[in-house]
């Protein structure tokens, strides 16, 4: 299966789990670091020019490292509409071209029943994103990180109490969890939760193509959104690496020791790592080949046998 089709086959995926195609896209949270003080900045009268525009609004301290390159205080709009980021680009002290040195890009899709309740909603909410959870280990060949939330009666009200990480990078988190929309278009309907949250503004332009409030207003949201599903499939799921010469030709015997040093398991034992796996192979070459697809299609190095 290609990638093309393993997008098709995740978007019915997800239609069939959630009974619903229906989805709203943008940007969830972002932030935005500026040089003025919080006390300065009341002066610009930012949250009460974008309280109609977004569902909330932050003003906080920077972050240390945001500190240390001259920055004091960072905005963070929360669901903020394109009319909304109009306007943002217009008020002091941010400029037209100020890069963006967070953003969550985010997908609500709709759960299709009949108004459902926080009561029987969330339950149900969290069974579908661990379901949701497997269908992108799956696709990817990765593994999510299980957050379970405390059950408050302030959290039920909007959240569920799942929460799946995947770690996609150390700039890159993949996130799901049920909640109720923030996004003006369906606030506070029940909806599955699915953002990509990139980190450093360099990063943003590189993986999203985004360096400025500019580039955020004119950004396709949804073909965004599964160019970054589809990378990390090729990713993770490579094509079969070919051989390298040395080994391709070699005939080994298979009671030799011989290490292959793996980006993800260290530096294993090929033998005991296949029959751990009980997947028994015909020839070297299949034992091989079994192994870099296992750690990524990469192979970083052969040791000598001995």
């Amino acid at each position: 299966m290609n990638t093309g089709q393993k997008i098709e086959s995740l978007t019915q995926n997800i239609k069939n789990l959630l009974g619903s195609d229906k989805s709203v896209l943008g940007p969830d949270r972002l932030r935005i670091n500026v040089v003025p003080s919080k006390k300065d900045i009341k002066k610009y009268r930012i949250e009460a020019e974008l309280q109609k525009y977004c569902s909330s609004i932050l003003i906080r301290d920077a972050s240390d490292k945001a500190k240390l390159n001259g920055f004091t205080t960072s905005i963070q709009p929360v669901a903020i509409s394109n009319k909304g980021i109009e306007k943002l680009r217009g008020l002091k002290p941010i400029t037209d071209g100020h890069p963006i040195a967070y953003l969550e890009l985010a997908k609500d899709t709709l759960y299709e029943e009949s108004t459902p309740t926080p009561d029987t909603f969330f339950p149900e909410g969290d069974k579908m994103v661990l379901e949701l959870g497997k269908i992108f280990e799956k696709i990817w060949g990765i593994k999510y990180i299980q957050y379970p939330r405390k059950s408050t009666d302030k959290i039920k009200k909007d959240k569920g109490t799942v929460s799946l990480y995947f770690n996609l990078s150390p700039t890159l988190v993949f996130v799901i969890y049920a909640r109720l929309s923030k996004f003006l278009k369906i606030k506070n309907l029940h909806v599955i939760h699915m953002e990509f949250r990139v980190t450093g503004a360099r990063n943003i332009s590189n993986k999203l193509r985004v360096r400025s409030l500019t580039g955020l207003k004119k950004l396709n949201y949804q073909k965004t959104f599964e160019t970054l599903v589809a990378k990390l499939i090729e990713k993770h799921n490579p094509p079969e690496a070919p051989l390298k010469d040395a080994v391709q030709h070699a005939e080994i015997d298979f009671d030799k020791v011989h290490k292959i040093e793996f980006g993800l398991h260290g530096n294993t034992n090929l033998k005991k790592h296949i029959e751990r796996l009980k997947m028994p192979f015909k020839s070297m070459r299949d034992r091989l080949r079994f192994a870099m697809k296992e750690s990524y299609g990469r192979i970083y190095c052969f040791s000598t046998l001995v």
